[in-house]
């Protein structure tokens, strides 16, 4: 994955040690470049190697005609076949790393096809600060002697659908690329390729759960500060009802209501809990989305705290629902 950052102009400098050696090194972009992509393990795809190589060619010939003429860098290096594939300046780096993966890697639905960890796009380990950069803020509360709710009788709950068109597909972006929302809580859009293993977490972001949304999953969101007994009380309902479920503290989450349970193309925003409520939710929101159904487990594991268990008395298939 380095290598393609490397290609497409990201890395300006990069600390490196000589073989035997202790003491570090900081290289300009150009050493840096042909440092990370000329070691880089060869790909199995063979015009992906060669692709890769007219890419490195390019941008060598491009640099020296930079510095000898006033040009567009962009159009001296990039392939033709490539620049035919973006459609903005805003997804020019994504378009290109995405024709770049290996051909066993591409899907037609998604772009990138999904579960399968690997080191070009998303190994669910590396590069993990493109979504999350560790701070304590996504799950801890700075006010704990205020717990959320602040009214002692809360407010409505909201539910709120946004279903997509049938023929809606969401996206999958490689590690290298960022992915934001135009909502608070999304229920539906792009994500990584690699989805969460169901369970609690830490912390998980939005970009992995969306993906365990779009397989059936209900994901259940809690403001750090919300109630605990309120907490609590959601957690047994949600594991009680369903295997595939991802639970996540969420500070985005409205101090009115500090809970929320996702579903496909649906969001239900709490301040108390209404047990009756919420099981009627999951039984008519879970296993719903283009791939409501799949069984299969998440690699991402990153923050998990308690794997999903089968809840007592169901079918040990992940799709059967509380009664």
């Amino acid at each position: 994955l380095l290598a393609l950052v490397a290609l497409v102009g990201r890395v300006a400098s990069k600390l490196v040690f000589p073989p035997g050696s202790d003491i570090g090194y900081i290289v300009p972009d150009a050493a840096a470049e042909l440092e990370i992509s000329e070691a880089m393990e060869p790909a199995t795809d063979p015009q992906y190697n060669s692709l890769l190589q007219q890419l490195r060619i390019n941008r060598r010939t491009a640099r020296e005609e930079r510095h000898q003429n006033a040009v567009d860098y962009e159009q001296l290096w990039l392939p033709h076949q490539l620049r035919d594939l973006v459609a903005t300046p805003d997804n020019t780096n994504s378009a290109i790393n995405s024709a770049l993966l290996p051909s066993s890697l591409h899907d037609e639905k998604h772009g990138v096809v999904m579960g399968v960890a690997n080191k070009y796009c998303d190994d669910a380990k590396s590069n993990l600060l493109m979504d999350w950069d560790y701070s304590p803020a996504n799950y801890t509360c700075y006010t704990p002697r205020y717990s959320l709710p602040l009214s002692p009788d809360g407010a409505p709950s909201t539910l709120t659908c946004n279903t997509p068109p049938s023929d809606y597909m969401p996206q999958h972006y490689c590690m290298d690329t960022p992915i934001t929302y135009s909502s608070a809580i999304p229920s539906h859009g792009d994500h990584r390729p690699l989805w969460p293993q169901f369970g609690e977490y830490k912390f998980v972001p939005v970009q992995r759960w969306l993906h365990s949304v779009e397989h059936g999953s209900i994901v259940m969101l809690y403001h750090p500060c919300a109630r605990p007994a309120l907490v609590d009380e959601l957690r047994t309902l949600v594991t009680g009802c369903l295997y595939k479920h991802v639970i996540t503290p969420y500070s985005p989450l409205s101090h009115r209501r500090p809970l929320a349970l996702v579903a496909w193309g649906c969001v239900l925003e709490m301040a108390t809990v209404d047990p009756q409520e919420v099981v009627s939710f999951i039984q008519q929101k879970a296993l719903q989305g283009p791939e409501g159904k799949l069984r299969k487990q998440g690699l991402f594991t990153e923050g998990l705290v308690r794997p999903s268990i089968v809840p007592e008395g169901k079918l040990d298939d992940g799709l059967t629902l509380c009664t």
